[in-house]
């Protein structure tokens, strides 16, 4: 083990971070909880040991496994970056959106309708009225709402309908973007 953090699989680090949580669970129920078969958990709590992130001890006919303070370590680095990952992502999207919508309004839109009950739609509402453009009104729909003919359309979805209609956006296109 040298000093580097090591490389854990997406399954392994969820395994990892169910340990800290509840250190009692069998590998069973780690398998049902991640998804993933029996075979697999023993694979990642024997790959989580030899990194020295998990210690495995035997007794009472059953595995018993103890976080290490490297897991610990490891597993708070890991939830760091994951949780500043996805802040970045969702400020590139509020950033999108508003680029989006002051594009729209340059040529003339004045009206910008949000569709959709998720946290994307609130989070492209709270873009949009950020701009404080007092002549541009700002709408948010309920989800499944149909887009209405006018307007610039934000919808808090992966991929916008094929409807042909311009100004229909869906907030999903906006993920990902670099």
């Amino acid at each position: 083990m040298n000093g580097r953090p090591p490389s854990i699989s997406t399954s392994g680090t969820f395994v990892l971070n169910a340990l800290r949580a509840e250190p009692r669970l069998s590998q069973r129920e780690l398998a049902r909880r991640a998804g993933v078969s029996l075979g697999t958990v023993n694979l990642l709590l024997r790959r989580l040991a030899t990194a020295g992130l998990v210690e495995i001890g035997r007794g009472e006919g059953r595995c018993s496994y103890a976080v290490t303070k490297r897991g610990e370590d490891h597993s708070i680095r890991d939830s760091y970056a994951r949780v500043s990952n996805a802040l970045r992502e969702l400020s590139l999207v509020e950033k999108t959106v508003q680029v989006e919508v002051l594009q729209e309004y340059a040529r003339g839109g004045r009206e910008a309708i949000i569709i959709g009950d998720g946290d994307l739609a609130k989070l492209a509402e709270s873009a949009v009225r950020a701009l404080a453009l007092r002549d541009l009104r700002v709408d948010r729909l309920p989800a499944g709402t149909p887009p209405p003919q006018k307007g610039f359309v934000l919808l808090d979805a992966p991929r916008a309908p094929q409807s042909g209609r311009p100004g229909v956006r869906a907030l999903g296109e906006f993920t990902g973007v670099r």
